[in-house]
């Protein structure tokens, strides 16, 4: 079958069918686990196997389910197609995962998160490329190579992360929390003052 999909590119269907691959049930599980402390947060969330990786669709993190999972088993950016196995289409962050993973070979997971603004300390890259197309995700790892850490925010996109597994993503998570949630309580709220 064929997803003929959009100027990002053509998705082929190898199978139609829910990915058997146990690490898919963990990857919907932390995904899960994220979104619960933002339910709103919308994302999606990759794991590198020995061949091809597995990839979600675009998704409310908090309400994942299994059949949002594909199995990416080839990518060609040149032709800009994939093949996958699965429900639904993978995200359309496709390039930026694979390309993410490419480059990072000591690394397994990534995570793209619809986020308005970057945290604290993470890097910005300035984007006038077509989001989630293959020649902004070569700038934007290059721009996180060139950072020597593990995130980057896409102005104007959200925020993009490569780790070297799932336990230290959720780490990674939580530490950019916990820095947005201090760099808030450090802003000072104006206070009303009191006319005599």
């Amino acid at each position: 079958m064929f997803d003929p999909g959009s100027i990002l590119g053509s998705t082929f269907f190898a199978s139609r069918e829910p990915v058997r691959n146990p690490l898919a049930l963990k990857l919907v599980h932390v995904a899960q686990a994220l979104g619960s402390k933002e339910p709103s947060l919308m994302g999606s969330i990759g794991h590198r196997l020995v061949r091809g990786f597995l990839l979600s669709a675009d998704a409310i993190l908090c309400n994942m389910k299994e059949g949002e999972i594909v199995e990416v088993t080839d990518y060609d950016p040149v032709r800009k197609t994939s093949i996958v196995i699965g429900m639904r289409g993978p995200s359309r962050f496709l390039p930026l995962h694979w390309l993410a993973l490419q480059t990072h070979p000591d690394k397994l997971v990534t995570l793209y998160l619809a986020v308005e603004s970057p945290p604290p300390g993470v890097s910005v890259f300035g984007s006038k490329l077509l989001h989630g197309s293959f020649e902004e995700a070569m700038e934007v790892v290059r721009s996180l190579k060139a950072s020597g850490k593990g995130s980057i925010f896409i102005d104007g996109a959200g925020l993009f992360m490569v780790t070297r597994d799932l336990e230290t993503l959720s780490k990674d998570f939580e530490a950019l929390l916990e820095a947005a949630r201090a760099e808030v309580k450090k802003t000072p709220t104006k206070k009303k003052k009191n006319k005599k």
